[in-house]
């Protein structure tokens, strides 16, 4: 007797084909949550092997009933299988990366062994999550752009490339209808989306004493002005100790790099509210409308497991070496700041 476990996020069983149209709705669900998804038939509740007899035409229908009921499409790989004893099962597996997935036009998202329909804002959330790149397909409200702090910043980095219409698309900077994006407004010198660092006194906000705005240009620049600006307010303190001289930073700037621009790249753009810098007595708040990928456990994403939301936003990043694909920034930034 096969026994193959017990059902979860990414398997479901099912024990004859007469439950199809459940099994492909599991599909959808699984790859919702986690971009992948297995669906045995002929396999009992328990996971204990029980069989099927597969007619020739069985996998051909799995696979046009698939086609027909979810969009957008899966990839699909259906294969029958045997147990030592001869009995004969059906393992359907299945991935994709642009979520959300539909099954006959409703959205459903597993939750441990059970599915669950997808609220409209949890569908919204999921396509944030997926390889939509939403802000890429969000016309620019300017289409007359001009991009010389852009090249200028790519020049710094000896980065010399020709600003044709082939190298906005190409950078993600333009919609399926040739039309600049959003991604290429916040690059373009028209960008009037104003980001603010603000000091107050004290521990709360309370009461406001200094507060400065470094929007209205290329996002790069204004990325790299409140860097620097941060920068700038460090201050090594000298401690004596036994005779020892002990020279200790305000904060560790290395933290507060990897906290804005993660907090810049996996902004929620499409509503234009930029992240901010609050400056306490006793701290620095970075503030960002992005929010953990759908798909990532909060382990995952501790851990450094990388999924970036803005994906061509994030490429001009790693471009100019503000980001990387290692995964390395959020771990760095809870262990730097235990």
């Amino acid at each position: 007797m096969v026994q193959l476990g017990s059902e979860n996020e990414t398997t479901e069983f099912k024990k004859d084909l007469g439950q199809l149209d459940k099994g492909i709705l599991s599909l959808t669900a699984m790859i919702n949550r986690h971009n992948r998804g297995t669906v045995y038939f002929g396999v009992d509740d328990d996971g204990t092997v029980v069989g099927v007899k597969p007619a020739s035409n069985h996998l051909e229908k799995i696979r046009n009933n698939i086609r027909s009921s979810v969009f957008p499409q899966i990839l699909v790989d259906i294969s029958i299988l045997e147990t030592p004893e001869g009995l004969k099962y059906i393992r359907v597996f299945a991935t994709g990366q642009d979520t959300p997935y539909s099954y006959d036009g409703r959205y459903y998202v597993r939750n441990v062994s059970s599915n669950e329909q997808a609220s409209p804002n949890l569908v919204r959330k999921m396509m944030m999550c997926g390889n939509c790149d939403i802000i890429r397909g969000i016309r620019s409200p300017i289409q007359e752009l001009t991009f010389s702090s852009y090249m200028a910043y790519l020049e710094s980095k000896n980065l010399h490339p020709k600003m044709t219409r082939d190298y906005f698309e190409g950078r993600g900077m333009m919609t399926e209808s040739r039309e600049y994006n959003l991604i290429a407004y916040l690059m373009s010198d028209q960008n009037d989306v104003a980001m603010q660092v603000v000091r107050f006194n004290g521990k709360t906000k309370a009461s406001m004493s200094e507060r400065t705005d470094y929007g209205h240009r290329c996002l790069l620049v204004t990325v790299r002005a409140v860097l620097d600006s941060i920068s700038m307010m460090n201050e090594t303190r000298v401690k004596l100790s036994k005779g020892e001289r002990e020279e200790t930073d305000l904060f560790d700037t290395e933290v507060f790099r990897e906290s804005w621009i993660n907090a810049c790249v996996h902004n929620d753009w499409k509503d234009m509210l930029p992240p901010s810098v609050f400056i306490f007595d006793d701290r620095i708040e970075v503030q960002s409308y992005g929010g953990i990928p759908f798909s990532l456990s909060k382990d995952e994403f501790y851990s450094g497991k990388s999924m970036p939301i803005n994906r061509s936003l994030f490429d001009i990043f790693t471009l100019v070496d503000y980001s990387e694909q290692s995964g390395h920034g959020v771990p760095t930034i809870v262990e730097l700041a235990r």
